[in-house]
């Protein structure tokens, strides 16, 4: 018994220490910019939620920067920085994006959805304001529910 203890201890500490060091190759960041994004609830309803901040996940080994937009724009891998986003909105029927930037409009193509494009994540987290509890809050949308993410100010992004 005390022998399936240790190699349970064991495999429990292994597994802890993975966790530890996948936590430890991300680099999370609350990028500064307020807008608002429009997404579908389990009930097909469209949604729209006002945020004051989104997080952004840095791995070392992916080439997304902080702060951007990651896309293939005219078959070339493109990182547009937040601050110039206004309006990134999805096409239901393909994996295109139309992104309105403060240099004009681009149609582009992104690899999975709208969230991973933006955080590196299959969601985005983002901070918004409660209007029932009357607070900041902290809460994520999935980046298959996500149809358009507008940006309404982007002068603090630091990126």
């Amino acid at each position: 018994m005390k022998r399936v203890s240790a190699t349970t201890l064991l495999l429990l500490a292994g597994l802890c220490f993975l966790f530890v060091q996948s936590a430890v190759a991300a680099d999370k960041e609350w990028i500064n910019a307020k807008g608002y994004v429009l997404y579908q609830d389990e009930r097909g309803d469209m949604v729209r939620k006002t945020f004051s901040a989104y997080r952004d996940v840095y791995f070392p080994e992916k080439p997304k920067k902080l702060g951007h937009f990651i896309c293939d724009h005219e078959r070339i891998l493109t990182q547009i920085p937040v601050r110039e986003i206004t309006d990134i909105r999805k096409d239901p029927l393909s994996k295109s994006v139309w992104i309105k930037a403060n240099c004009g409009e681009y149609h582009a193509v992104i690899d999975q959805d709208l969230a991973y494009a933006l955080t590196n994540m299959k969601h985005i987290e983002m901070r918004y304001y409660n209007e029932i509890t009357r607070q900041e809050e902290v809460g994520f949308i999935l980046g298959i529910d996500l149809h358009e993410i507008h940006f309404t100010d982007t002068t603090h992004v630091t990126f």
